[in-house]
């Protein structure tokens, strides 16, 4: 279902119930998506917060060189989107095994 359609009393994402939690765990993956970027020494981008007008969780900055194609771009989302993909199936697996025991 599209969130867009979601009614806001059903909302029940963990931004909405408790953002302190959804900004750890969001500057957590950004952290270990990017070390998994910068160990395939493809990419040098860094992550660093944002304070303004209100405290918003890392986030990744990308400075490009001004002949940097759509290609090299599409390429370097999808390393990223890659990287958080097996991440994702790592804390999958790791879950699995926790309720496991």
């Amino acid at each position: 279902m599209d969130a867009r359609y979601i009614p806001e009393s059903l909302d029940l994402s963990l931004e909405s119930t408790n953002p302190d939690l959804f900004h750890s765990y969001l500057a957590r993956v950004t952290k270990e998506v990017h070390g998994d970027i910068r160990r395939s020494g493809k990419y040098m981008f860094d992550y660093a917060p944002i304070h303004y007008p209100k405290p918003l969780p890392v986030f990744f900055r990308i400075i490009t060189h001004p002949r940097l194609t759509f290609q090299d771009l599409d390429q370097m989302l999808e390393d990223i989107s890659t990287a958080g993909e097996r991440l994702f199936e790592e804390f999958e697996d790791d879950s699995a095994s926790v309720q496991s025991r």
